[in-house]
């Protein structure tokens, strides 16, 4: 039965280094990856709010950036994907703060916009950036 904990650093860093790898390197296969490592992991969810789902193993992770109530990070384990896992995650994620959330969400990423789309968040702009366009999301209330 898979749960929901807060991260710490002695249990679950090796495993997220991983995950944020691997999913990555799976997902944004339009980028240049090859500059990707495992201490990004580090960098890129400093200060943040950090919830995992394990079950026997660490299945994936969200990060949330709390100030501004941003999901900044919702990553599965590339062969996690399609159990239930990230739906879990995001519930939970959602449920441990009140009110809306905000995200970006590259354009290319059409699974990830799917499954926010399927999960009631909805498009309130656009920008672009490094990796090119992003839409920013808005979900509100629990999934």
């Amino acid at each position: 039965m898979p749960e929901i904990v807060r991260y710490t650093e002695d249990a679950h860093r090796v495993a997220l280094q991983n995950i944020y790898l691997q999913a990555r390197k799976a997902t944004y296969t339009w980028l240049d990856t090859s500059d990707y490592r495992l201490g990004d992991f580090e960098r890129d969810t400093d200060g943040e709010s950090i919830l995992v789902v394990q079950d026997q193993q660490v299945a994936g992770f969200s990060s949330v950036w709390l100030p501004e109530r941003f999901l900044h990070h919702l990553y599965l384990s590339p062969d996690r994907i399609g159990e239930g896992y990230g739906h879990l995650l995001l519930r939970e994620t959602m449920a441990s703060l009140s009110g809306p959330m905000r995200l970006k969400c590259l354009a290319k990423n059409l699974r990830a916009l799917s499954f926010y789309k399927t999960h009631g968040w909805q498009i309130i702009g656009e920008g672009h950036g490094d990796d090119g366009l992003y839409y920013e999301m808005e979900g509100i209330g629990s999934v």
